[in-house]
């Protein structure tokens, strides 16, 4: 894995310019869910509610099915997430079935929000960004890879994962926009 040319040293510009184009309703959901990564932390576990929230962030709208998670479930689940050290183990418990609506993608902003671990967001947008094809399947080796290249770029270059996450997003955003105004 390796950043697109032109991201690296414009992690600060495509970190600031992720809210643009936002409604005030998306950065305002964003700052929630920020809001709450003390209590969340704190407490070690989610609600149903709190990861409909997530979902529904991470996706512009998410699916409501996340919320015919029993609670219990959502809060035994989540709190065994937090609890297990191991890097793909998290992504497995927050993807299962039983957490109706939580894929890789969405259990991996879970874990980037509210992890005391620094995790990365997982999807097609970030892939892009380090040079992988916008196609997402999450598998192990995929994850381990890409958290470990995460870790070691946020040290490089002295960002918080979350400004490296934004970043990722808003240059894929930008290229296929760009890319998409090429082919018309």
């Amino acid at each position: 894995m390796k950043l697109r040319a032109g991201l690296r040293n414009r992690i600060d510009e495509f970190s600031c310019n992720y809210v643009n184009n936002w409604s005030r309703g998306g950065q305002f959901l964003e700052n929630n869910l920020i809001n709450k990564i003390p209590i969340i932390q704190k407490r070690g576990y989610m609600t149903t509610q709190e990861l409909w929230e997530v979902a529904y962030w991470k996706l512009e709208g998410g699916s409501k099915i996340v919320l015919d998670t029993p609670d219990s479930i959502s809060k035994s689940v989540t709190k065994q997430a937090f609890d297990t050290q191991d890097d793909w183990e998290k992504i497995v418990l927050l993807s299962q079935p039983q957490l109706k609506g939580i894929g890789a993608s969405k259990a991996s902003a879970v874990l980037h929000l509210y992890d005391t671990q620094d995790y990365p967001i997982i999807d097609k947008h970030a892939l892009y960004s380090v040079g992988l094809k916008r196609e997402f399947v999450c598998y192990e080796t995929l994850w381990r890879e890409y958290v470990s290249f995460c870790r070691e770029l946020t040290k490089e270059l002295n960002v918080k994962m979350r400004k490296l996450d934004r970043a990722l997003w808003r240059f894929s955003w930008e290229m296929e926009k760009n890319e998409q105004s090429k082919a018309i």
